[in-house]
């Protein structure tokens, strides 16, 4: 089954047993850490409480989008998923900028997060036609005077302004919430720009 194949087993450690592919033990539900995927996990190997006494439930997943391996603590998985929302049609330089955004946020470095939120502005203003190597104030005036920031999104990219220059200039940490708070508005900045128009070509006839 997908997941499963081509793994390697190790047989005969003290304890251990096998289970058949078909028991509902051999997948578990997840979203992969990777690839932002919701499977429904190979499991690989497993330790539960009811196998070994005093023994913290663990399981060792692998992805059946990606293949790419994980391990549930508990409730708990490693590595940790990227915070945010994963959003669809994104050049490859903002993708790149968006995920580091997002991981920085998963891992508690909160004040990288929003610097990345801040930078991704510039790089959007870029794709869409922005000059380079111009000024920040530059890049959001260009995106306005395109109309790929609109009147209602304003507010939006203004606190993703705000916040990325607090956290460059001043001392004190971005704390948790307010980083979060800046990735859903740069995460909604980006479905607008590129999600919408990516999604829709769906629906339109062939040229």
């Amino acid at each position: 089954m997908a997941g499963h194949s081509s793994i390697r087993y190790v047989r005969g450690a003290p304890g251990s047993a096998a289970i058949e592919i078909t028991d509902a033990a051999a997948h578990m539900p997840f979203i992969c850490p990777h690839c932002d995927a919701q499977v429904n996990g190979a499991v690989v190997a497993y330790i539960s409480d009811s196998m070994e006494a005093g023994a913290t439930t663990v399981h060792w997943l692998r992805c059946t989008s990606c293949h790419k391996g994980a391990v549930m603590n508990a409730h708990e998985l490693a590595p940790t998923g990227a915070a945010g929302e994963a959003v669809e049609g994104l050049p490859t330089d903002v993708a790149a900028a968006y995920t580091e955004a997002r991981r920085s946020a998963s891992v508690a470095a909160y004040t990288s997060s929003e610097l990345m939120c801040r930078k991704i502005l510039m790089h959007v203003a870029v794709d869409k036609g922005a000059e380079a190597e111009k000024s920040f104030a530059n890049y959001i005036s260009y995106l306005q005077d395109e109309g790929y920031i609109t009147p209602p999104m304003h507010p939006w990219t203004d606190l993703i302004r705000q916040h990325g220059n607090i956290a460059t200039h001043e001392i004190p940490a971005t704390d948790r919430e307010r980083a979060l708070g800046t990735l859903t508005f740069t995460t909604q900045l980006l479905r607008m720009i590129y999600e919408m128009p990516y999604k829709v070509q769906q629906f339109l006839p062939a040229p």
